[in-house]
């Protein structure tokens, strides 16, 4: 025990040391450019101006800002997540509810699912387009839906992740929502931004 308690302090000590040499060493070599834009300086002519002195933080933010972000594209791991349920006939699919916007007179909704499960493949699933719905919490009333586009029906792998923008009519006054995906889940309590 008196072993450990006197290794302890040098130990963390070594730490702070070889942490503070890191931090140094990075200071003293110049910034390395990594990222390039395809229009632009190759990577080795954006690295060698990096070394240059005064210019090289101005050519490292250049070539970062020009380079579009890495999950820019749509894909649903760019997506944020609103609320999450399991799909109704599979629990093994996980819907994530990632954006509803009001664009005049429709109500935009994306989602993705994701299967989850160890198995080959999740069961089959199926928009059913005649009974999805959005149902007005404070009136009561529904709205139908307009269009689906991305995954209305099939199999997920596992670790598959796929895109479901559907389009409903806007209820008239809501503010709190429930959106019903007919053959896929509910989401429940949606709030609807004004």
């Amino acid at each position: 025990m008196r072993t450990w308690m006197r290794a302890l302090p040098m130990l963390v000590g070594a730490v702070l040391v070889w942490g503070w040499a890191g931090a140094a060493e990075a200071q003293l070599f110049g910034p390395k450019a990594t990222v390039t834009n395809p229009e632009g300086k190759s990577i080795d002519e954006a690295q060698q101006e990096a070394y240059d002195g005064p210019k090289a933080r101005v050519a490292v933010s250049q070539l970062i800002a020009a380079a579009p972000a890495p999950d820019a594209t749509g894909s649903p791991s760019a997506l944020g997540v609103l609320k999450s349920i399991r799909a109704d006939l599979d629990r093994d699919v996980v819907v994530d509810l990632n954006e509803v916007k009001s664009r005049g007179a429709i109500l935009s909704v994306v989602v993705t699912l994701r299967y989850t499960g160890s198995k080959k493949e999740s069961q089959s699933l199926s928009l059913d387009r005649n009974k999805s719905t959005i149902m007005n919490y404070d009136s009561g009333e529904s709205a139908e839906l307009v269009n689906a586009d991305g995954f209305t029906s099939g199999r997920l792998n596992p670790g598959d992740a796929k895109l479901l923008r559907l389009m409903y009519k806007v209820p008239t006054g809501a503010k709190t929502v429930g959106i019903t995906l007919s053959g896929i889940g509910t989401f429940d309590d949606v709030q609807l931004a004004k």
